[in-house]
């Protein structure tokens, strides 16, 4: 039992990553609602003289911004099974924390969960990384 307490001081890697992926998902959708929108109205608010330019400008971003989401959502959701699984199985700590810092690493470079996500994320990584097993 005494040694089950020491592994389970995994509390602030687990809340961490878990707020990290939250933020991850939510500004994946965000950025989802940004693409169904300019592909459905594309440009319609701004029909006056720079519509058409700004539609045109825009269009070449369309998929950048699709992919981005959609990795968003991927990352942020594998942060969040990785928090979970993290509180569940704390004698594996060090694998979750690879995953969790492998997934924010690649979401900083894209500005995932509002670059705050992210950051968070490779914190709790690292935290869970440092965590030794006693």
């Amino acid at each position: 039992m005494a040694n089950v307490a020491k592994e389970t001081n995994v509390g602030l890697p687990v809340a961490l990553a878990l707020i990290a992926g939250i933020l991850m998902v939510i500004s994946g959708i965000v950025f989802l609602s940004m693409t169904w929108y300019h592909s459905t109205f594309s440009g319609y608010p701004m029909m006056g003289m720079m519509g058409g330019a700004w539609s045109n400008f825009m269009q070449g971003f369309t998929p950048w911004i699709l992919g981005i989401s959609i990795s968003s959502i991927i990352c942020g959701g594998i942060v969040l099974f990785s928090g979970t699984m993290m509180s569940k199985d704390p004698g594996n700590s060090r694998l979750w924390g690879i995953l969790i810092l492998i997934m924010s690493s690649l979401g900083i470079i894209s500005g995932m969960g509002f670059l705050i996500g992210s950051i968070l994320g490779i914190i709790a990584g690292v935290i869970a990384l440092s965590i030794k097993k006693q």
